[in-house]
């Protein structure tokens, strides 16, 4: 509401708070191993450690609901209102419904391990890697609508522009942009940088 600015960190197996106006620093979430990625909202942190998730509600220092995982996942996005998580898990993309324990939609497989995705901004879309390979999907239909053959696994998250005409990538010899329309796949300059908002991307 333009009064507070409030900063969240993650160090190993704990989450701190800091307000940059009071200067202020807390901890707030210390979980029983590291802590491998976290979203947050004005009420809710979901957490991500290697054998669980976690949602929790730091306002009132509590942990609404967890759900145990065997193998490698991470979050892509989280809706209080829906009461719902979208995550990765092995070759899968997964809905939790945070109301129970083990309750959860399996939406797209790959053939192998995901290891990244993404929403489009009007979240029609989803984009998502897996070993040498980026699908994207389309929400509503639940259809995969184009698959993109890579050289590498891209190891940061990936983007999809604002127009949905664009996706960014990057790996080990750089960012790449795959223009949607025409399936070209190209090589951005050496001094190009991966921001996480889409507006500077493009």
């Amino acid at each position: 509401d333009g009064t507070d600015c409030i900063l969240f960190s993650c160090s190993d197996n704990t989450i701190r708070k800091w307000n940059y106006k009071t200067d202020e620093i807390e901890c707030v979430y210390q979980s029983h191993s590291s802590i491998s990625a976290f979203l947050v909202d004005k009420n809710w942190l979901v957490i991500s450690t290697h054998d669980r998730l976690v949602l929790f509600d730091y306002n009132i220092s509590r942990i609404i609901n967890t759900k145990k995982c065997n193998s490698r996942h991470s979050i892509i996005s989280f809706s209080k209102e829906k009461k719902k998580v979208l995550y990765t898990y092995e070759n899968t993309m997964r809905i939790w419904d945070v109301s129970t324990i083990e309750g959860d939609k399996i939406l797209y497989y790959h053939s192998n391990t995901v290891d990244s995705a993404t929403f489009s901004p009007d979240r029609k879309l989803i984009a998502s890697a897996s070993d040498n390979c980026i699908i994207v999907w389309d929400v509503k239909r639940n259809v995969e609508i184009s698959t993109y053959n890579i050289e590498t696994i891209p190891y940061n998250d990936i983007l999809i522009s604002p127009n949905n005409r664009k996706i960014a990538y990057e790996n080990t010899k750089g960012i790449w942009l795959i223009d949607v329309s025409s399936n070209a796949i190209t090589l951005l300059p050496e001094k190009s940088s991966f921001a996480y908002q889409p507006a500077k991307v493009w």
